[in-house]
């Protein structure tokens, strides 16, 4: 079945109500003309119910079909429910610097891990998602949906349990540190009380923003690792990767082939993100984050807040909650009234599974990058941490080498393909 949403008016990407007019419905096929009742909150479509075998109405979140700006498009296939008991096809986690047999041990602890998780419902488990309303400004573009229960408990526990297992194993060896800037460096140094040593261009690696070895383990004791950590997996890599940008796909509406890699990201105590946008403000590149998914992979004792200063919205980690927003305006402008902190986390740990979609897709978008040689004097299974500008951004542990550290890829990156 697929469903056809009208154009939506341009003061809204999320909140318009549809209401579906259906053929065939007898032989559970058919096509839904959706119009569009402005000023509602949520929006409508029907849905197929597995367990009722019935129509029943459910709200959606549609996005801007990225190929054809005339249309809003909303799929919904009731045969794309999946099962529990499908196993992976194959699961390439690790970065391709890791020796082969690591990966392949890896990626049976990783199978037994996920393979028992049990699949609910494509469409949130069936609960309607809330629409947060902002405080301070009522006709923003930026509009907060949140979805209770998106991920089940077993879901929700595997991924921290493989994420953990990961950060623990690339934590044996001290991270190389990389910065957007000299300046940022400096900050950093400065708010560690080091603001006596000076740097230079000079003491990054040729052609990349990595200080070496020796300074980033002298970094790392004196940021005392002040960092979240992030593992990263891809688009068709496992199981669970399908079957989730299918569970999104029906419930808010984006599409998979606009989606970018899947991260999961821990904050230990004490550690936030500072305020930032997601998509790039004054920007002519369309090629944006159009849309943020975060799923909240475990309940947060106090602090770690979600929240969009702007907007006067805070969302709380809840275990299973998504969170989606627009970053973007209708015409793929970044809008700054998206920008949003992650407030340090006063007791507990919080964990996040977060995918950001796209305005336009582009060929290299969801791929796996191939390794990269620089900087060449680093370890076997070596993590990165990257700082990006201090006063909008902070430090993050991560697990692949991507091109972000590389010179040349920032001069050529509105270029990409």
């Amino acid at each position: 079945m697929l469903t056809f949403c009208n154009r939506l008016s341009k003061s809204s990407i999320l909140a318009s109500n549809f209401r579906c007019s259906s053929k065939s419905l007898a032989s559970g096929s058919g096509s839904f003309v959706c119009t569009a009742k402005t000023g509602a909150v949520h929006p409508e479509v029907s849905f197929f119910s597995r367990t009722s075998r019935q129509w029943n109405s459910f709200p959606l979140i549609c996005f801007p079909d990225n190929y054809n700006l005339q249309k809003f498009k909303c799929n919904v296939n009731r045969h794309l429910l999946l099962t529990s008991s499908f196993p992976f096809i194959f699961y390439t986690f690790f970065n391709h610097h890791i020796p082969f047999l690591f990966s392949y041990f890896l990626s049976l602890s990783l199978y037994n891990l996920l393979r028992t998780s049990d699949t609910p419902d494509l469409l949130g488990r069936g609960i309607p998602p809330i629409k947060l309303i902002s405080q301070n400004h009522n006709n923003s573009n930026i509009n907060v949906f949140i979805f209770e229960e998106f991920l089940s408990d077993n879901e929700c526990d595997n991924l921290r349990r493989v994420h953990d297992m990961h950060v623990h194993l690339m934590t044996k060896e001290d991270p190389i540190l990389c910065f957007d800037s000299v300046k940022t460096l400096q900050l950093h140094l400065k708010s560690a009380g080091k603001d006596y040593i000076e740097v230079s261009p000079l003491d990054f690696t040729t052609d990349t923003k990595c200080v070496n070895q020796t300074f980033s383990s002298l970094l790392k004791k004196w940021l005392k690792a002040n960092w979240s950590y992030s593992t990263a997996f891809y688009p068709g890599e496992n199981y669970f990767s399908k079957m989730y940008e299918q569970r999104v796909k029906q419930a808010m509406g984006l599409h998979p082939e606009n989606g970018g890699k899947f991260q999961i990201i821990s904050y230990p105590k004490g550690i936030g993100y500072k305020k930032h946008t997601d998509c790039i403000e004054n920007s002519s590149d369309k090629r944006d984050r159009m849309a943020t998914v975060i799923v909240y992979l475990d309940t947060v004792e106090k602090g770690g807040e979600t929240r969009f200063p702007e907007l006067g919205i805070s969302v709380r980690p809840r275990k299973g909650r998504a969170l989606v927003w627009n970053n973007m305006d209708r015409d793929g402008n970044c809008d700054s009234m998206s920008a949003h902190v992650a407030n340090s986390v006063s007791n507990g740990k919080k964990y996040i599974l977060q995918r950001w979609y796209y305005y336009q897709s582009f060929y290299s978008l969801g791929k796996r990058p191939p390794p990269t040689e620089k900087p060449k004097k680093r370890l076997v299974s070596q993590a990165r941490v990257s700082c990006d500008e201090y006063t909008h951004g902070s430090c993050r542990w991560d697990d692949e080498w991507n091109h972000d550290h590389l010179i040349q890829y920032h001069e050529n990156k509105f270029i990409k393909i």
